[in-house]
Parts: structure tokens; sequence; C-alpha cells
């Protein structure tokens, strides 16, 4: 063999080197890809889990946001802020969601866009709004 034979050897075997890199680090990104939006979708479950739990778990505050959907007006000052503290929790925890799911890292947002209480939210800063608050 010639020093120009070895040298085509040699691209050759450095072109293979550089094709195996690629998808090695291609298989990585999708690894790491899937990682990432994994961990998104465990914190979204466990937001909303939190904000779940604390309705069920405090009467009072599922009866406020009873109370508060059929006639907001009737709170006093203190409930209001509970509720408007409540939602604009419920809230971020959508707006999470809806970034990561435009961001790519996560899929659909599951259904929680129409919930019940996520409705409530729109309520109860249109009550303020009107109240001055």
């Amino acid at each position: 063999m010639n020093p120009e034979d070895l040298g085509n050897v040699g691209e050759f075997v450095a072109a293979i080197a550089t094709i195996a890199t690629l998808i090695y680090l291609a298989i990585q990104i999708r690894q790491n890809t899937a990682a990432v939006r994994s961990s998104t979708h465990q914190q979204q479950v466990d937001t909303t889990f939190a904000i779940h739990t604390n309705v069920s778990n405090d009467p009072d505050l599922a009866k406020l946001i009873t109370k508060a959907n059929s006639n907001f007006s009737s709170l006093d000052d203190s409930q209001q802020l509970q509720l408007l503290y409540f939602y604009t929790n419920y809230f971020n925890m959508w707006h999470f969601q809806y970034t990561n799911m435009r961001k790519g890292l996560s899929t659909k947002t599951r259904g929680e866009y129409g919930t019940r209480v996520g409705l409530s939210y729109y309520r109860v800063k249109w009550a303020c709004a009107k109240l001055g608050r």
C-alpha cells in the first residue's frame, strides 16, 4: 500500500467514525428529550395533585369555591382574597402546562383547561374587577 491508499483508508475510517458518533448523539438527544418530557409530565401531575388535594382535604375551601360559583358577591374580603390566591395558583398551573405544550415538552393537556374549578378562576377575576379589587 502506498501513502495515498493509506490516506484513503484513513478518510474512510474517519467518515465511519463520524457517522457512528452522529448516530450515538442522536440516540442520546432522543433519550434526554424523553427524560425531560417525563420529568415535565411528573411535575404537572404533582402540581395538579397538590391543588386538587388541597380542595378535597379542606372542606372550608370546597365550600368557599361552591359559594363563589353560586354568588361571588356574598363572600367577604378575606374569602375573596383566599379564593383569588387559590385560583391564581391554579391558573399558573395551566400556564405552565400550556407553555410546556407549546415548547413541545408535553403533549395535550389532559382536560384540565375545562374543569369547573378552573373556569371559576375567571368568575373570581371578573367579580373582583367589577368590585374594584
